[in-house]
């Protein structure tokens, strides 16, 4: 497609004058140099996390490593199935989750009499909504929170069910690196990712912990204000937001007649990460904290001239 002006945005840009908006925060303005070991910053990230979750803790080089120790710890074999309960009741799953279980055993997607532990994952940083009644098959539960460092349901009970939580920094912080597992047991520090590594993740997210509210406050935000934008031609979210709630991206309806694939690849090709919730007529976009009001309109701008030129 040749570049068009709208409404002051370059449609299709040449590819190397396209602009870059990631659904992480991170961007090029927190690139850190931080190879000391910060005693001070170590122990205002791990006072933090002790004093918010009360649970035993491990620093790890991403969520899926974190998932991947948490099965470790729970001793799955090849004959172990883990069934993955999500939000919506949508049959797609990322496959950084099931790559890691095929590792080790086999999952499915309704708990069977096969199923020898229970994976929720509160989808996009909206939570699952009944958690505790999930206590009552006695098996072992492991909260996916990587999109979920700041989200909680109606009946308060997540990070409170799952005997693991697994994170992922990058996905609510701007940093490039990090995960975290959390167990009502002990963790066997064998499995750790490195003292160097520990030390990094723990520097660098301390610099954002006194922001954690107001981040929240900000995706909300930015919801609420493309939630108007695509509202107004017809396109609503697929999820609601509530106050307790803090949002990984913008996830929205969009109608049959559109092509999914090519919107998704031109929206790329316009700079802007964005993908498919396969299974449904659904798509999602960036919404982080580090949005302007001007990022937020070029995206719909954008998108819906797409929308117009990938329907059916």
């Amino acid at each position: 497609m040749s570049s068009e002006i709208v409404d002051g945005f370059i449609l299709n840009p040449q590819i190397d004058y396209s602009p870059s908006y990631k659904i992480s925060p991170f961007t090029n303005n927190f690139i850190q140099n931080i190879k000391e070991s910060s005693e001070d910053k170590k122990d205002v990230f791990t006072n933090y996390i002790a004093q918010r979750f009360k649970k035993n803790f491990l620093l790890t080089s991403n969520g899926k490593n974190a998932l991947r120790i948490a099965l470790k710890s729970l001793n799955v074999r090849s004959d172990s199935t883990v069934t993955i309960l999500t939000t919506s009741g949508n049959t797609y799953v990322s496959k950084c989750v099931t790559d890691v279980i095929e590792e080790f055993c086999q999952w499915n997607r309704a708990l069977t009499t096969d199923s020898s532990v229970i994976l929720v994952i509160h989808e996009f940083g909206f939570p699952y909504k009944n958690l505790l009644d999930l206590k009552k098959y006695n098996l072992p539960i492991i909260e996916d929170c990587c999109y979920a460092f700041n989200s909680q349901n109606a009946e308060k009970s997540v990070y409170h069910v799952g005997d693991y939580l697994l994170f992922s920094f990058p996905k609510y912080f701007p940093v490039q690196i990090g995960g975290l597992l959390l167990s009502k047991s002990n963790i066997d520090h064998a499995y750790a990712d490195g003292i160097e590594l520990q030390n990094y993740v723990s520097n660098n997210v301390s610099r954002f912990i006194n922001e954690i509210d107001d981040i929240a406050k900000k995706r909300r935000s930015n919801w609420k204000y493309l939630e108007s934008l695509f509202g107004s031609i017809g396109l609503y979210p697929r999820f609601r937001i509530f106050d307790d709630i803090t949002n990984a991206v913008f996830i929205f309806n969009i109608p049959p007649c559109v092509n999914l694939n090519r919107l998704k690849v031109l929206a790329n090709n316009n700079g802007i990460e964005s993908s498919i919730f396969y299974g449904e007529n659904v798509f999602f976009i960036p919404c982080h904290q580090n949005l302007s009001e001007t990022d937020l309109h070029y995206f719909f701008t954008i998108i819906s001239n797409l929308i117009s030129k990938v329907s059916k």
